[in-house]
């Protein structure tokens, strides 16, 4: 669905494209990190100089439209550094074929600073990356110990030496292993062991992150990289959804492109859609699968009120269990 489907018109889009401001101390988004390029394995580092006078954009259009983010640009009067994490894919090391996982332009450092803010005690990070969050932990005296995760050897030996550590350690494992296993707690956890910021990937990754840190770390205080603008392509999609619901009335007959109103479709296509790949419908189908379980016709209020619990669940394990899991339940599955 395009997330144009927000606006009335294309107009209103393109006026809040330029709705863009400066951000106020432009040197906070430079990391300050001194790594060196080096390739391990499939792993590679680079660095590349931005000349004095590029404009970055801090907050792209989807970070505004999704992400309830401020349109932000940044320049800088001197040339800065920016350093990319790339995995390969083959024998080919060409970057345009790699992906890459992280950086420091002043993009991610203001996306990374903005999730760890109020961090203190005793902190997790999920994913090394390029130290990005560890430097932005090192300079907060609130925060006692970080524990970095990461189950990559190669991206250990490219950047941990080379990062200014004083209250940080790593552990080379993969995080869902190291959650399953630890036995300590945390005031704070920081997960970033993603590239996309899709629907799918808070099913498949994000939500069990949440549900095997709860214990764990302090309640609420857990954060996961974009976690809020996966969270709003699902509200929204299940907002339209309700408006093509409201607009229907009692006849059921409005579809939508590709497929019938997830309300109304014939549960033969409704059952389809609870796996991927397409028409999938991912964790809303728990929510669309109380809704049509409902006697009657539910009212429009009725709705929406069960739609701010269920946004709530998605990043609570317990709220989850209880309100949701059986709805999203198939063949004896759970998430």
């Amino acid at each position: 669905m395009s997330r144009t489907s927000l606006f009335e018109t294309f107009a209103e889009l393109e006026a809040l494209a330029e709705l863009e401001e400066k951000h106020p101390r432009p040197w906070e988004l430079i990391s300050g990190l001194k790594l060196p390029v080096g390739v391990r394995g499939r792993w590679s580092l680079t660095r590349e100089e931005v000349p004095a006078g590029h404009v970055f954009t801090v907050n792209n259009l989807r970070d505004v439209v999704l992400g309830g983010a401020k349109g932000l640009k940044v320049k800088f009067d001197e040339a800065i550094e920016i350093h990319r994490l790339r995995e390969h894919n083959g024998r080919s090391m060409d970057p345009d074929k790699a992906a890459m996982w992280v950086s420091d332009h002043p993009a991610e450092v203001y996306s990374i600073s903005r999730a760890l803010e109020g961090f203190g005690g005793r902190v997790l990070v999920g994913g090394l990356g390029i130290g990005l969050a560890v430097a932005i932990l090192e300079s907060n005296t609130l925060v006692r110990e970080i524990v970095v995760v990461e189950r990559s050897p190669a991206v250990k030996a490219l950047v941990w030496p080379h990062l200014k550590t004083k209250r940080s350690r790593i552990v080379v494992q993969d995080l869902f292993k190291y959650l399953r296993t630890h036995r300590g707690h945390f005031d704070w956890a920081f997960y970033d062991i993603w590239i996309d910021e899709s629907e799918r990937t808070f099913a498949n990754t994000v939500m069990p992150l949440y549900r095997l840190s709860s214990g764990l770390v302090t309640p609420g205080h857990v954060r996961c990289w974009k976690s809020e603008v996966m969270l709003v392509q699902i509200r929204t999609d299940i907002e339209v959804q309700l408006t093509l619901y409201e607009a229907s009335g009692a006849s059921g007959t409005t579809t939508v492109t590709g497929g019938g109103n997830a309300f109304r479709i014939p549960e033969d296509r409704f059952r389809e859609a609870r796996h991927w790949p397409s028409p999938w419908l991912g964790l809303a189908w728990a929510y669309y699968n109380w809704a049509r379980n409902l006697a009657g016709h539910p009212s429009i209020e009725e709705l929406r009120q069960a739609l701010t619990r269920f946004m709530a669940a998605l990043t609570d394990p317990e709220a989850w269990d209880r309100d949701w899991a059986r709805w999203y339940a198939d063949e004896g599955d759970k998430c």
